[in-house]
C-alpha cells in the first residue's frame, strides 16, 4: 500500500483530497491490515483446481515463484467485486500469463461463473474456496483487497482498492507488474 501511495501526488489522484480525514482513513486502514496479514503463511489446500478444471493453484505458484491474487466473496459489496474484475483486465494486460488468479468465496457457483466470464476470455484463472478456508486477518474488512502468493506461501504487498482513489490502484499494478516481471 505505501509503495502505491509513494507514486500518488495531489494531482495525479482522482478523488476527494479536500477531506484529509478520508484520506488518512483509507491509509491507516490499510495500513493496519497490511501489518497484521503480511508475512503470514496461507494456508489453503495446494491442490485446488481452478473453476475450468485446467489449473492447480500449488503447480501455479510454483512455476510462476509469485502471483498476484484478487480475493473477492459474495459477501463483499457487489458493486465493488464488479468493479475489481474489470479492473483487474488492466492488471492482466501488464504481467505474464496466469501471474494474475482470482480467488473467490461464493455460495452460488453459477453466479460466480457468471459474474467472472469476461476474465475466462482473458485468461485469468478462477480459484473457488470456502469462506471459511481463509484465515487471514484482512478477511474481517470484507472487502475485496489484492496481494501477491509468494513461492513460499507467505502473503505480501497486501492493497484494499478504494473506488474513490484509482490512481492508488493504477499505481499498485504498475509495483506489481514492475515486481512480478523480474
Amino acid at each position: 500500500m505505501l509503495l502505491a501511495a509513494l507514486g500518488c501526488d495531489k494531482q495525479s489522484v482522482s478523488g476527494p483530497l479536500d477531506n484529509v480525514d478520508q484520506v488518512v482513513g483509507v491509509f491507516v486502514q490499510d495500513m493496519y491490515y497490511e501489518q497484521l496479514t503480511d508475512d503470514l503463511t496461507f494456508e489453503i489446500d495446494e491442490h485446488l483446481l481452478s473453476l475450468n478444471q485446467s489449473l492447480v493453484l500449488g503447480n501455479l505458484l510454483k512455476e510462476k515463484s509469485q502471483l498476484a491474487v484478487l480475493r473477492i466473496s459474495d459477501q463483499n459489496c457487489s458493486l465493488c467485486v464488479e468493479t475489481e474484475l474489470e479492473e483487474i483486465e488492466k492488471l492482466q494486460q501488464v504481467l505474464p500469463e496466469h501471474r494474475v488468479v482470482v480467488l473467490a468465496s461464493f455460495e452460488n457457483k453459477r453466479g460466480l461463473k457468471i459474474l467472472t466470464e469476461g476474465l475466462k476470455k482473458i485468461g485469468t484463472p478462477i480459484f473457488s474456496v470456502r469462506f471459511d478456508k481463509v484465515h487471514l486477518p484482512i478477511e474481517e474488512a470484507n472487502i475485496p483487497y489484492y496481494f501477491v502468493l509468494n513461492r513460499d506461501w507467505t502473503v505480501s504487498n497486501i492493497f484494499i482498492p478504494k473506488r474513490s482513489f484509482p490512481d492508488l490502484t493504477n499505481t499498485y499494478f504498475s509495483v506489481l507488474a514492475a515486481r512480478l516481471s523480474e
